[in-house]
């Protein structure tokens, strides 16, 4: 993700937990196909905490 997107920006699941990831910006947990997930800034995160 983080070659893709950046460093400032977070997936999040639609509960609003954020998707884990590693220090490469891979996702540790595996996408739910059906799910829905949410490209967010990490500064929209500190402003509006979920």
């Amino acid at each position: 993700m983080k070659g893709m997107f950046g460093e400032d920006m977070v997936l999040v699941h639609s509960s609003g937990v954020a998707v884990p990831h590693d220090e490469y910006g891979f996702s540790v947990a595996g996408l739910q196909h059906g799910e829905s997930y949410y490209l967010v800034s990490n500064l929209s995160l500190a402003m509006n905490p979920m």
